[in-house]
């Protein structure tokens, strides 16, 4: 069923034809790079197990497919995972058939099974990229389904930086905008990327950081990779100012015509300047003026789902971003088990949490 193909491990001389490839195909994101890949790895510090990231080459020796895999222990077990989440799912050369792209899919699924059967994992999940989701014209289905995986119905909220910047404007929730406007009296925003970030601006990036978290919660060499991508041109570092001093950060991955709120911090002593709604709709206008398209700004709970039950403040967080407008959209995410105990175990606890947060009684 996939004669021709062949796994070929990712290693140091595939690195530029893997980036050339993601960079290419209209099916790879930023989650399909390896310098998201080599982050992941990097962040996930004592978790971290071992990298199985791999390309699939046809007959001819073209890569066809870029496969991210990273095997993580989470909860006392072997998973797939990035930083504890969905592993990236496989990009696959654009230029293939339906037919030729179903084997492809077929192939990466028997060689990650194979991988998870020597590496004694038990479990693992993988997500789509999330642009073009709002150009589509029906509701993305899981391809993943074909292959044995479940599905997992995230949600993700995403601002159409296609409207005019007024229609923005007014897409926000009127809170946010009150917001935004107090802060803008007494903050003013800049926008670091890869002409004008400084090393200055970096450190005090990383201070704030440490300063919200009540400790430091990342290495340096974290923060020096982050710093790559905006020198790369595949990010932006999003500050408000007020007083000569920051009160907020956000750094906002852009990658061809798609950017995500990546990660965010704020000065917990200047509360009362509001620089994080600053922020987020100075990163929009300006996302908005380089031709982006999607601004994903992160996933979505109103309550308990079967699969998950969100924090208190994760439902807050969300309605956090949700004031900034666009739409909810799936996060097209599949899982699979390599353990019948796993899944066992996974399904009960999910059940009780789920009951649990529910209420449910009788």
């Amino acid at each position: 069923m996939t004669a021709g193909l062949r796994v070929v491990p990712l290693s140091g001389d595939l690195v530029a034809r893997w980036d050339a490839c993601a960079a290419a195909w209209d099916t790879a994101w930023f989650w399909q790079t390896t310098t998201w890949i080599a982050w992941a790895t990097a962040i996930a510090g004592d978790a971290f197990v071992s990298g199985q990231s791999f390309v699939l080459v046809n007959s001819a020796g073209d890569i066809v497919g870029l496969c991210p895999l990273n095997i993580e222990v989470r909860g006392g077990e072997r998973t797939f995972a990035f930083l504890g989440a969905p592993t990236p799912a496989p990009a696959f050369d654009p230029a293939l058939t339906q037919a030729e792209r179903d084997l492809a899919a077929a192939f990466y699924v028997e060689t990650v099974t194979s991988i998870a059967r020597a590496e004694h994992v038990t479990y693992g999940s993988l997500k789509m990229p999330f642009t073009g989701v709002l150009s589509a014209s029906h509701a993305p289905v899981n391809p993943w389904l074909a292959h044995g995986y479940f599905d997992l119905p995230y949600l993700t909220q995403i601002v159409d930086l296609r409207k005019p910047e007024s229609a923005l404007w007014s897409d926000m929730r009127k809170g946010h905008r009150s917001d935004i406007k107090k802060a803008s009296h007494r903050a003013v925003a800049h926008l670091w990327d890869a002409s004008t970030l400084t090393d200055e601006i970096l450190a005090q990036y990383r201070a704030l950081h440490a300063k919200d978290a009540g400790r430091v919660t990342r290495s340096h060499t974290t923060f020096d990779m982050m710093a790559g991508w905006i020198r790369q041109g595949n990010a932006v570092l999003a500050e408000a100012r007020a007083d000569g001093q920051p009160v907020a950060f956000a750094v906002i991955i852009c990658y061809k015509a798609g950017a995500f709120y990546a990660s965010g911090c704020r000065d917990p002593e200047r509360m009362d300047v509001p620089g994080s709604h600053l922020v987020q709709w100075e990163a929009m206008r300006w996302l908005k003026q380089r031709g982006c398209a999607l601004y994903d700004v992160g996933l979505q709970w109103s309550g308990p789902q079967w699969f998950y039950a969100p924090s208190p403040k994760e439902v807050s967080i969300a309605a956090y971003k949700r004031g900034f407008g666009g739409q909810n959209a799936p996060l097209v995410t599949a899982e699979r088990f390599y353990s019948a105990g796993t899944m066992t175990k996974m399904f009960a606890a999910r059940v009780e949490a789920f009951v649990a947060a529910t209420g449910l009684d009788g």
